[in-house]
């Protein structure tokens, strides 16, 4: 029955829009707006009747795919002013409303995918071990893993929270090309994560580790923050929490609302603001608080700057097939071949570099950015047929992926699905490119270490 609302609010909205499109009124852009957040409001609640969860990989990619893409819709929908947000930098309101209609249909068909998902009837089965996949495989791998990683994670920080302090945010994107040794410290220091949840998952009945564990994540995750690293840090958290709700102890509902509420309301406002200062600024408490209350609403202008990718939409709805044609699913292939060659043999452009130079190019110069998404990046690759069938295959495997994290607690669902989450939601913001090659490295590596790691043990006890 869900699902046949879903799919009659889809005609009747699409219509409505097609026909305002059409006629071009000036309640376009705040149609359209209303029609996103009840879009919004529907999927959450669809999703939660029929899996009782908004705590898994569905609904976090889908609220980062809202955050990112629409969350203009809020302030916009109570007739707030939005003008000195960056789409208006280079568009104006019909543009604007071309480039909404294009996140609806995107977030529609992503919810669509997810309710499809969990519309199949699925037996929940008990957790059980594999003889390969046993909690001694992971607390092996997990303190190796910690020991090749330890040192350079210590040692990429550092340089970071140095650069940070004395030059401010975005210096960070203006040093010179690294240098091998380095190069090869930043790959290792990738490796930490992965650590920390095979020690997370191997010592489920040992409270003093995973008291250890959550305290370190914790100290470190709020270094990121000062460091301006607002995406790093909230998916490292978010990895561990899902991981431990899943794994170790449920996380009581209030706990997780209000540790979004923090996050969402007071953290990144505070970091959005102080990020691009120096560090001596930062770290004055007074100088703080003082940037925080001028700000006349702190909530209203992290929603305005986190829907700002709305523009890479926009931006590439212009420029193809305009200046150039679609890409027909390179840049997806280009994805593919980066997770298993070097990149110096793949090529290519990135293609948040690609529309930031051609829309802001003394930015580009620089050494900024305006990101990318996977709305625009379905776009850019089939037009207006890839955003509804790769927004449903994307709505598909993630609707498929969270139900077996609610009902294969296994340590390699909960291991992958942890990892996943340090990555998947911010595809809402980004290109495959910057997704796929990462997950084949620091998701195979270890799950194949895991995996010999077990056998050998078998192997041994059977001699």
């Amino acid at each position: 029955m869900l699902l046949l609302i879903y799919l009659l609010f889809g005609v009747f909205s699409i219509g409505i829009l097609s026909l305002e499109y059409l006629i071009d009124t000036s309640s376009s852009y705040f149609l359209v707006s209303a029609f996103i957040i009840l879009l919004a409001l529907f999927v959450f609640t669809a999703w939660f009747a029929k899996t009782k969860s908004l705590f898994d990989i569905f609904s976090l990619f889908f609220l980062s795919a809202f955050l990112f893409n629409a969350a203009h819709a809020i302030p916009h929908l109570f007739m707030l002013d939005i003008t000195d947000t960056w789409i208006y930098r280079y568009y104006n309101d019909s543009f604007a409303t071309v480039a909404f209609v294009i996140v609806f249909i995107s977030l529609y068909f992503v919810g669509l995918g997810g309710l499809l998902a969990a519309s199949k009837k699925q037996q929940s089965s008990s957790p059980s071990l594999s003889p390969v996949f046993n909690l001694d495989s992971y607390r092996k791998v997990g303190w190796l893993l910690f020991v090749l990683s330890v040192v350079p994670i210590i040692v990429t920080t550092l340089k970071s929270l140095s650069i940070a302090y004395s030059q401010g945010y975005f210096a960070l994107y203006q040093q010179e090309q690294l240098s091998p040794i380095m190069s090869l410290m930043v790959a290792v220091s990738k490796l930490f994560l992965p650590a920390i949840l095979c020690l997370l998952i191997a010592y489920k009945e040992k409270p003093f580790y995973i008291r250890n564990i959550l305290v370190s994540m914790l100290f470190y995750c709020g270094i990121l923050f000062f460091i301006g690293y607002r995406g790093q840090a909230t998916l490292t958290l978010l990895s561990i929490a899902w991981a431990y709700n899943a794994w170790i102890k449920p996380i009581p509902k209030l706990v997780l609302l209000s540790s979004a509420g923090v996050l969402g309301g007071i953290i990144f406002p505070l970091v959005a603001l102080v990020r691009m200062t120096p560090g001596e600024s930062r770290s004055n408490t007074g100088d703080f608080f003082t940037s925080f209350f001028s700000v006349n609403n702190p909530a209203i202008e992290i929603l305005k700057e986190m829907g700002g990718s709305v523009v890479a939409i926009a931006g590439t709805y212009e420029l193809i097939p305009s200046t150039q044609g679609f890409a027909y699913g390179a840049s997806y292939v280009k994805a593919f071949l980066l997770g298993i060659l070097p990149a110096r043999l793949v090529g290519g452009e990135v293609l948040g570099d690609w529309l930031t130079w051609q829309l802001e190019p003394k930015f580009a110069a620089d050494g900024g950015g305006l990101g990318f998404s996977f709305v625009a990046e379905s776009y850019y690759n089939f037009g207006w047929v890839g955003i509804i069938f790769m927004s449903l295959i994307t709505g598909l495997c993630l609707g498929h992926l969270a139900l077996l994290g609610l009902r294969q607690k296994t340590p390699h669902v909960v291991f992958s699905l942890a990892l996943l989450l340090t990555s998947i939601p911010y595809f809402a913001r980004a290109e495959t490119s910057q997704i796929f090659p990462a997950l084949i490295r620091y998701l195979a590596f270890p799950m194949l270490l895991i995996w010999l790691s077990g056998k050998l043990t078998r192997a041994a006890r059977t001699e």
